[in-house]
């Protein structure tokens, strides 16, 4: 039902990309959530328009931990109704990443993309990348020919909703680098789970120098940097870790790589261990492994301080 409270009696409420952006959660997701399970219900104005409150925030973050439990969306709406723990958790990720394979096995791949698409848009990316398209690419790795098939239909969709994400994102640029095209489907996943909190991506997936990384990094003005690298590739082990500390120098670097020449600096600026990921350097963070602690890990880097925190 649409509220008949005016403009004025939204004060100290979000309106959706900004909600969004505080918690992670796609606008698309937000409305799924609203639609089709009533587990958040923003307050409207006269045009319809969705305001989210402090409590709406608080609610998301109840529903982000009950996700994180391995719970599908319609448990998770019993468990905010009742207040309690089901008894018997059904294991509905089984089900989901079965039609996916079974769809992708039979060559429906319109079938195949419906339900990635549904599924983008009642699961926050990190959880739908950890509980079912990375079990799926696993599962697949033995049957290359469907491997680089599932691949190729979820690198078209992800690429899609990136490119329709980052026309309402601005401001400084976050460059995702990879140098090796096997790990193309996670960095568009991950630029997709950090376009929903307004961060502005670019991501780069090919095969890269050192020195062609510090050219890309200047040509697009970056602000920071997310380089995924093999050592092995385009470069050996010591020249990654010597470029990665130059460009440190200029902007924050979060990277996968460690040790090596990149060592902790003495000055006020050296950063200290953190229990999700180890600081290596002054401006280089080494990434934990996992999707979903990698983006919890950058966003606690960020130097939002006046907002509520991010859930991703």
């Amino acid at each position: 039902m649409t509220s008949e409270y005016s403009g004025s009696d939204f004060s100290g409420h979000y309106p959706i990309r900004e909600f969004a952006r505080l918690t992670g959660v796609n606008p698309v997701t937000l409305r799924a959530w609203e639609r089709r399970y009533g587990i958040i219900q923003p307050q409207r104005t006269d045009k319809g328009h969705r305001f989210y409150s402090e409590a709406d925030i608080q609610r998301i973050q109840n529903i982000l931990y009950w996700l994180d439990q391995g719970y599908p969306i319609r448990q998770v709406r019993l468990l905010l109704q009742n207040n309690q723990i089901i008894s018997q958790q059904d294991d509905g990720w089984q089900t989901i990443r079965e039609q996916h394979i079974n769809f992708l096995s039979r060559g429906q791949l319109q079938q195949l993309d419906h339900l990635i698409t549904d599924g983008l848009a009642n699961y926050p990316m990190a959880v739908y990348y950890e509980r079912c398209l990375q079990p799926v690419m696993a599962f697949l790795q033995s049957e290359p020919l469907l491997y680089q098939l599932y691949c190729q239909q979820l690198k078209r969709k992800l690429i899609c909703l990136v490119h329709q994400q980052q026309k309402h994102n601005s401001g400084p640029v976050l460059l995702l680098v990879s140098n090796h095209d096997q790990n193309e489907i996670v960095m568009y996943a991950m630029a997709y789970a950090l376009g929903a909190a307004a961060f502005r991506v670019e991501v780069y997936c090919q095969t890269i120098t050192p020195a062609e990384l510090s050219q890309l990094v200047t040509l697009l003005n970056c602000s920071q940097l997310w380089a995924d690298l093999c050592a092995s590739v385009s470069g050996k082990t010591e020249q990654w870790q010597q470029q990665l500390n130059e460009l440190q120098q200029s902007l924050p670097v979060f990277s996968n790589l460690a040790g090596g020449d990149i060592s902790a600096t003495s000055d006020s600026n050296t950063n200290s261990n953190d229990k999700n990921g180890t600081s290596t350097a002054r401006g280089i963070w080494q990434l934990p492994e996992s999707f979903a602690e990698q983006l919890a890990f950058f966003i606690q880097h960020q130097n939002i301080t006046s907002q509520p925190e991010v859930r991703l």
